[in-house]
């Protein structure tokens, strides 16, 4: 987790140590078509906690301060889709609809004294950022068993933009379908508002099952073997 914040201070947790303090992770993803339609519906679900603690002087006098951090975060998105182009190897399909981002942060902030004796203070805060989106998503057959598939989109509402963009390259089963690619979404946010800007970034593994019905269900995994490189990114203005 890094950034900077409204205020130009720099911060960075790495992905390996997001690994380390991450209580839960959840990604689905659930594709449904008919015809030309389509509809969408993505869900990632993050908790994250952290902690640590150092020394310090306050008049001469030795300071321990702890500070304990939990983040949970919700960003579920849904949009409907109209197929444009549909050959026997690509397919391309528009999209609207709209992405919420749900954050909640708890903080536990302690100074332990050899005077006066010990001070705590604990905050909690949860917002909410609604975005409409449009996009485009589609698939492009390599040959009988591999194909790739992208999405992107962009959005503006509660947030000054959000963005996303997700690529793969899948083998194509029996009965499964199976893949990895990379997943990449970012929130700028208003002026004034606590956050100043967010990105969620890093490799994906994905399975899924396609029916008769044309409906296609992906779970994304963030795996521990292909953790290098990705990151959250969360930064704080300062007020």
């Amino acid at each position: 987790m890094g950034g900077s914040t409204g205020g130009g201070d720099d911060f960075e947790m790495l992905f390996g140590d997001i690994l380390d303090d991450l209580d839960m992770t959840l990604m689905g993803t659930l594709h449904a078509c008919k015809g030309r339609w389509a509809l969408l519906a993505d869900v990632i679900y993050m908790d994250l906690s952290d902690g640590g603690s150092s020394t310090a002087k306050h008049i001469n006098r030795p300071v321990k301060a702890n500070l304990d951090v939990e983040l949970k975060s919700w960003v579920i998105t849904g949009a409907a889709g109209y197929t444009v182009k549909e050959t026997e190897s690509t397919q391309l399909v528009l999209l609207a609809g709209a992405r919420n981002l749900y954050l909640k942060t708890d903080l536990d902030f302690k100074i332990s004294a050899a005077h006066g004796g010990p001070y705590r203070e604990s905050v909690s805060d949860s917002e909410s950022f609604l975005d409409g989106i449009v996009g485009v998503r589609g698939a492009t057959q390599l040959n009988d068993k591999w194909y790739f598939n992208f999405h992107t989109d962009v959005g503006t509402g509660d947030t000054h933009l959000s963005w996303q963009v997700l690529a793969g390259l899948n083998y194509r089963f029996d009965r499964v379908d199976a893949g990895f690619g990379y997943r990449y979404l970012e929130w700028d946010f208003e002026d004034g508002e606590a956050l100043s800007d967010l990105d969620i970034s890093g490799p994906t593994l994905a399975s899924g099952s396609s029916f008769s019905t044309r409906i296609l269900a992906i779970f994304l995994v963030i795996p521990s073997t292909l953790t290098e490189g990705a990151h959250v990114n969360l930064s704080l203005s300062s007020g």
